[in-house]
């Protein structure tokens, strides 16, 4: 009997950062209805009119996708039984590599604080700020080692008399 295989997990940006980020839209939001109310106050019609309206939309777009992120925060990191992917971490190194790919997954530091690194077979390596994902830091250094684990057919001796256990005098 096979075990069946484990779903896709994502891991989300922290509701922190997305505050922050909302806030950052917002605050584009705010400026272009500011200057689409200067412009269509200075215009009389023609090119600055449709200018003017542009900017008004644009404003609602920028609206739209600030409450988008608090709603739904955006994917930092996504785990499936092929390997993993790293989305919005600009310089995070390779974005994307197959479980059999990866040599060894460790925790650094950078400015921005911890991190998960994860180093691959052909030198390239992959660095993750945990502090995007911050609640769910742990459960996600977690998941990685038993998904690396499981990919390269090792497995996690139990206590004796558990069904993990090696049997005694077998090896």
């Amino acid at each position: 009997m096979t075990a069946a295989p484990v779903p896709a997990t994502v891991y989300r940006l922290d509701r922190a950062h997305a505050v922050r980020l909302f806030g950052l839209r917002m605050l584009v939001a705010a400026v272009l209805v500011v200057v689409a109310a200067v412009v269509l106050g200075i215009a009389d019609g023609g090119v600055l009119r449709v200018v003017g309206v542009v900017l008004a939309v644009l404003a609602g777009v920028a609206v739209l996708a600030a409450v988008l992120v608090l709603v739904r925060p955006p994917v930092v990191v996504r785990l499936d039984a092929g390997g993993y992917r790293v989305r919005r971490v600009p310089d995070c190194g390779v974005q994307a590599a197959p479980w059999r790919g990866v040599a060894d997954v460790t925790t650094g530091a950078d400015d921005l604080g911890r991190t998960m690194e994860v180093r691959l077979t052909d030198g390239g390596r992959t660095v993750v700020p945990l502090v995007l994902v911050a609640h769910d830091a742990r459960r996600l250094m977690l998941e990685v080692r038993e998904r690396l684990d499981t990919a390269h057919g090792y497995r996690r001796l139990g206590a004796p008399g558990t069904p993990d256990s090696p049997t005694p005098g077998t090896t």
